[in-house]
């Protein structure tokens, strides 16, 4: 069996810092409205890694997950996809391009194709670039992520599929109102902590258990009546699963761990629900 990618990269988030302010900023630009901000840019970000995983189970049938690779071996089969992927119905709808390769594992190490009687995890690398276009927003960000999904005994004889990963991400988020434009642009650190499926799936389309966390550092750049302000800004997001479509996303002091917003993401939707941040 193929090992979770967590563990080994958790280490990552000592090498985030607290934001400081390099430029003192306009009194219209709370820290809630930050917090609001990045909860409405993240949430479309939660969807679409949820949305990955779904695909998985559903576009390789019942007994495995079709896009995934491990890293480093010579030995077996490594297979490979690309391609685009549209949300909404809006105007501009979200798209998302992406590359994948994949591998097979057993108790035995790598195979070169899945095997029903023997593979129990698959393990994949995956870079996308995904376009956000809200109304409120555009958000554009670049990710790497190394996931791996994993069933006992096997991924075709288990009752469910538990996803772990680590992902970076590169961000710009816009979003203008009368008076208070801003653009936000920084990195985020993600993890994906055993992220669970129903085997078989059943017409299920969320995963019933696990969280994503986001750990993000960005610049803010705010015009208030022609004035640029300029600061950096930290936070820690969660997103905690829980079977239905529509799941908490509580933002927190990236330092002090402080709660500083709760709102409700649906994950069809893609979106923030209207007036549900508090």
């Amino acid at each position: 069996m193929r090992t979770s990618y967590v563990i080994g990269v958790l280490g990552v988030l000592a090498l985030w810092g607290c934001g400081s302010d390099s430029t003192a900023p306009a009194a219209t630009l709370s820290d809630v409205q930050i917090s609001a901000d990045l909860a409405a840019s993240t949430a479309p970000a939660v969807a679409t890694n949820a949305s990955v995983f779904l695909g998985a189970e559903v576009g390789s049938g019942a007994s495995s997950a079709s896009m995934v690779r491990a890293a480093g071996t010579a030995t077996c089969t490594v297979n490979s996809a690309s391609g685009l992927m549209t949300f909404s119905a809006e105007s501009h709808p979200d798209s998302i391009s992406f590359t994948r390769t994949w591998e097979y594992f057993s108790d035995a190490g790598c195979e070169n194709a899945f095997d029903a009687a023997a593979t129990d995890s698959i393990a994949f690398t995956a870079s996308l670039l995904e376009v956000d276009n809200d109304p409120r927003f555009v958000a554009r960000a670049t990710s790497a992520w190394q996931l791996d999904v994993i069933g006992a005994p096997t991924l075709a004889g288990a009752t469910t599929h538990v996803w772990n990963g680590a992902g970076t991400d590169a961000d710009t988020a816009t979003h203008q109102t009368p008076g208070l434009d801003r653009t936000y642009s920084g990195a985020a650190f993600d993890t994906a902590a055993n992220v669970t499926f129903p085997h078989p799936l059943n017409g299920a389309t969320v995963p019933s258990s696990g969280t994503f966390t986001r750990w993000m550092t960005v610049t803010v750049t705010h015009t208030t009546h022609g004035v640029h302000k300029v600061q950096t800004t930290s936070r820690h997001i969660v997103v905690t699963f829980n079977g239905a479509t529509q799941v908490p996303l509580v933002v927190l002091d990236d330092s002090t761990g402080a709660h500083l917003l709760t709102c409700t993401l649906d994950l069809t939707a893609r979106r923030l629900i209207e007036n549900s941040c508090h």
